[in-house]
């Protein structure tokens, strides 16, 4: 379980420097591929079973050895960071700022308008789903509400990438009530 909140540590600290990078005017398209590259990181490794090998490439790897707790906090912060990722350029770094996956797309004046979604939202999508699964697995019954909190933000439309330390301070004090030094994530950042 140490290693686990060290691991929630260096992912909200990563995430803090690319919060603050956008804020002192880094342009997104600087920040993009770094988060692009870290988000299969934290989704592989909130998995509920062992990726690696050529068992765990068809889906038949042994059990995780990370705590729910985990593989809960690593699903809602990569779903939320990927409903974040508008294109290999553009982040949503405002409240309400277009093009979060479960808005629907206007297109000339038509709502129901079906245009290809690109390659983020379709990854949001999939962490996103992933995550609603873990309703109906019985290591995660215990978990209701911080999966319910992490749910509804990846969903809310108004949240943003700037936003990213509300979830994990919400989440890290119920997730973590034991890891005293995860504390510092629920201060408010500089």
């Amino acid at each position: 379980a140490g290693h686990e909140a060290k691991m929630v540590l260096l992912w909200s600290k990563l995430l803090e420097l690319v919060c603050r990078q956008i804020g002192y005017g880094t342009p997104a398209s600087s920040v993009t591929p770094l988060l692009k590259s870290v988000l299969p990181v934290v989704f592989r490794a909130s998995e509920d079973k062992a990726s690696d090998g050529l068992l765990g490439a068809i889906g038949l790897g042994k059990k995780s050895l990370l705590s729910p707790e985990f593989r809960l906090f690593g699903r809602g912060l990569a779903a939320f960071v990927a409903c974040q990722l508008q294109s290999s350029s553009t982040i949503r770094a405002q409240a309400n700022a277009p093009g979060h996956p479960r808005v629907p797309v206007v297109s000339a004046g038509n709502v129901n308008a079906t245009l290809p979604k690109s390659a983020e939202a379709q990854l949001a999508q999939r962490y996103v789903a992933s995550l609603e699964s873990l309703r109906s697995k019985n290591d995660y019954n215990l978990l209701g509400m911080p999966m319910n909190i992490a749910i509804a933000q990846a969903l809310d439309p108004q949240r943003c990438l700037m936003d990213v330390h509300h979830l994990i301070s919400t989440l890290t004090p119920t997730l973590f009530p034991n890891e005293n030094y995860l504390r510092i994530l629920c201060l408010t950042p500089q």
